[in-house]
């Protein structure tokens, strides 16, 4: 087995196993068999899998839109939509920026997430 799943000081195994916490199935850490550690462990993972892949869906997401508020905004400006009028330059400018700002408030939040954890 590649990972070691718990500690091999006894010591240390000593604090972990009075530390009383639980597993997500709610087993008691110092009631569960070995094979009740491995599908923790296979199961925190997983969750660590999807979280990643949906952080990377989010930056990707949000840097579309910036791309698209960019482009938006230089249209406005330069007077380039393909259908001239205000009702164009604004619907199209706010369709990109609007949820470009809830996704740049959501991928700052998940930045200073990330600073802390490490």
């Amino acid at each position: 087995m590649a990972q070691r799943l718990i500690p091999g000081d006894a010591h240390q195994m000593a604090q972990w196993l009075a530390r009383g916490t639980y597993l997500s199935d709610g087993t008691l850490v110092r009631m569960a068999t070995i094979r009740d550690l491995e599908a923790a462990a296979k199961r925190a993972k997983n969750r660590m899998l999807i979280v990643w892949a949906g952080r990377g869906l989010l930056w990707l997401a949000t840097l579309f839109f910036a791309v698209g508020t960019v482009v938006a905004v230089v249209s406005t400006l330069t007077d380039s939509w393909p259908e001239s009028g205000t009702a164009y330059a604004v619907g199209g400018t706010l369709f990109y920026t609007v949820p470009f700002v809830g996704l740049l408030w959501w991928t700052v939040r998940d930045a200073q997430r990330l600073r802390t954890k490490e």
